[in-house]
């Protein structure tokens, strides 16, 4: 490690009864090429071992330090990596993800390279462990100079239309930016880094995308965020659509496409959470409780606009399932919905065991 005060680098890393990847999560930045930087591991209330392995690796190497708060989820635990980080540039790495170890030097000369932007961000490829299947998302070099260059690229590099791009492990931020912008992340259970994003593309002045592929993301089925229950998670993903429509407001974008993007998305949500979220194993509501939650989705204000808006927009679903279910939310018929469902459910077992999943 350089024997510098500010280092250029800090690796900020929330830490959730992640045990089992705590050591060789941490490997893969120990193992760096480019050595100025520091860890911040943030214990965000861990019930397992893991609070006891990022103290003791705090003890073993004088450039990563630990906090322990409450359980309160990545976004707050992010911002306290954000509070405490002294690096220059500020980079958000999951400990149960993997990257090389010339991660940092090639991340360095990018942002060297290019007049040290706010905002630098790169390619990635997306690993499904229960799959085994690899996907390389590899974005259009681009460089912008100004807040209207980013707002000009916004739709066509930016927004996720191409892309997933939601995240921000394939982001590097200048924290001096972060700070004067007062830029954190929303204390939500998911989407948290999208949100924290379109914060970010409203204020920056500066950024880069590279199409080099630097990180590793891995997706796991079981103890994410996907496979879980959440009580308020269309609430959630109302509060990413309403972020995505200020931003086109706030930008005066004239871009359809980003509009059927958006509410596609949230209408995938709300057939996500009627057919997921609704019939979940773990969900505490009892039959009829479901059944009175189901019907209030249907028919809520929200739900119906985003259909509305899917028509004047000639983006409505015109195949799949996804065009029945469409059907019966505009005709706000719930048992023809439920039918709908447990039909689509009943395939899709007999499609996965057919497939030996």
């Amino acid at each position: 490690m350089m024997n510098q005060i500010i280092p250029f680098f800090s690796i900020v890393i929330p830490i959730y009864n992640v045990s089992r990847f705590v050591d060789s999560g941490l490997k893969f930045i120990l193992d760096q090429i480019y050595e100025d930087y520091e860890i911040l591991l943030i214990d965000d209330g861990s019930t397992d071992d893991s609070k006891d392995k990022c103290d003791y690796v705090e003890r073993l190497h004088s450039n990563i330090h630990c906090y322990h708060q409450d359980n309160k989820g990545s976004g707050p635990a992010r911002n306290l990596g954000i509070e405490k980080a002294k690096g220059k540039y500020i980079c958000f790495f999951d400990i149960d993800d993997k990257i090389d170890d010339d991660f940092l030097s090639r991340c360095y000369k990018l942002l060297v390279d290019n007049c040290e932007p706010d905002v630098l961000m790169f390619s990635y490829d997306s690993y499904d462990v229960k799959y085994k299947s690899l996907t390389s998302v590899v974005f259009s070099e681009l460089k912008c100079q100004s807040n209207q260059d980013i707002r000009e690229n916004y739709v066509e590099h930016l927004s996720g239309i191409e892309n997933v791009n939601g995240f921000v492990w394939n982001k590097i931020y200048k924290r001096q930016f972060l700070l004067d912008n007062s830029l954190s992340f929303p204390a939500l259970l998911i989407q948290q880094d999208e949100v924290f994003n379109l914060h970010v593309y409203r204020k920056a002045r500066s950024l880069v995308v590279s199409p080099e592929i630097l990180y590793h993301y891995f997706v796991y089925d079981k103890g994410n965020t996907r496979s879980r229950y959440i009580e308020n998670r269309l609430k959630i993903y109302q509060t990413v659509k309403d972020e995505f429509l200020s931003l086109y407001d706030y930008w005066k974008l004239e871009d359809k496409r980003m509009l059927a993007y958006v509410y596609n998305r949230y209408f995938n949500s709300i057939i996500g959470t009627l057919n997921f979220n609704n019939n979940h194993k773990d969900s505490p509501l009892c039959k009829v409780e479901r059944d009175k939650e189901l019907k209030s989705i249907i028919n809520d204000a929200e739900t119906q606009e985003c259909l509305e808006k899917l028509d004047e927009l000639g983006a409505s679903p015109k195949n799949g399932f996804d065009r029945y279910y469409y059907n019966a939310i505009r005709e706000r018929n719930v048992v023809k919905y439920k039918l709908l469902r447990a039909l689509h459910l009943n395939l899709q077992t007999i499609k996965r065991r057919l497939k030996g999943i």
